[in-house]
């Protein structure tokens, strides 16, 4: 079975008659506020097993039920994981300086077999998503270009990073099957490289992280956040502020070009303001 286009209208149709947010709904059934979002749009189909829970939340009457289910003789397939999911990685504004230690370094700890959490720590300011998404460009064709990104500064629940990493790899649910073990089936023998940016509010799921490890071998993880995880096995590298000149000297462009964190600074106007800074 599969759920009819008429459903994003229940499902929204019930929930303002709650009084609800998107946000609410999505806490008391499991899932993303994008997830809820999308159904609403009709721009997603909720797996059998998530529609059973929204109609269970929101105890939708018989007639209701009616509409939102369409008897098909298709059976739930896994489809293979997407191609070119490298193409979810930013593209960086400007270029980093004064980070080639530090990017042969990651790059080396990410084809290490026995590497697989792997997490960039620093205070605020010091470049740990860029230099992450840097290093996971560059590492695309050992990962046969399995790779994302996924931002978790506003997700604001542990229960939801096991989601929003799903979606990231475009899995949906399956029926009768627990989202790690759909995760499993899809990513099976693949190299698979994901990258979670900002993950120092969500410590509460490091359990999430460790279960999907261990029920993923060839799955990674390169994790940025200001504190570690203290997961087994977790290997870690900090990043430290870049080096600033001293004021006793006059700051010129070749001075600048040797300090790099200045000269970083000083490209960075050169791009967003090219008429200050022109010859």
């Amino acid at each position: 079975m599969h759920v009819t286009d008429t459903f994003g209208a229940i499902i929204r149709e019930r929930r303002i008659a709650l009084g609800m947010t998107q946000q609410e709904l999505a806490q008391q059934i499991g899932c993303a506020r994008v997830t809820i979002q999308k159904i609403e749009a009709h721009q997603r189909h909720p797996s059998p097993a998530l529609a059973e829970r929204l109609i269970d939340y929101l105890d939708l009457t018989s007639g209701e039920q009616i509409n939102v289910f369409e008897e098909d003789d298709h059976h739930l397939q896994l489809g293979p994981l997407q191609t070119a999911l490298s193409a979810k990685l930013p593209l960086l504004p400007t270029p980093l300086f004064g980070r080639l230690d530090e990017i042969e370094a990651l790059r080396d700890q990410l084809t290490r077999p026995e590497v697989r959490l792997l997490t960039v720590m620093g205070p605020p300011g010091v470049e740990k998503t860029s230099l992450a998404i840097h290093v996971a460009t560059l590492v695309q064709p050992y990962y046969h270009h399995n790779v994302v990104w996924l931002s978790l500064a506003s997700v604001n629940h542990p229960n939801l990073v096991l989601y929003e990493i799903a979606q990231a790899l475009k899995i949906q649910e399956v029926a009768y099957q627990s989202l790690f073990e759909t995760i499993q089936c899809t990513i099976n023998k693949r190299r698979v490289l994901v990258l979670l940016d900002n993950f120092e509010h969500l410590t509460a799921a490091t359990p999430i992280i460790t279960q999907l490890l261990a029920c993923n071998p060839h799955l990674k993880l390169l994790v940025t956040s200001r504190t570690y995880l203290g997961i087994r096995g977790e290997h870690t590298f900090i990043i430290e502020p870049l080096p600033v000149p001293s004021h006793e000297y006059a700051c010129t462009e070749d001075l600048l070009a040797t300090i790099t964190s200045r000269y970083a600074f000083y490209r960075a106007c050169q791009v967003s303001l090219p008429v200050l800074y022109s010859n």
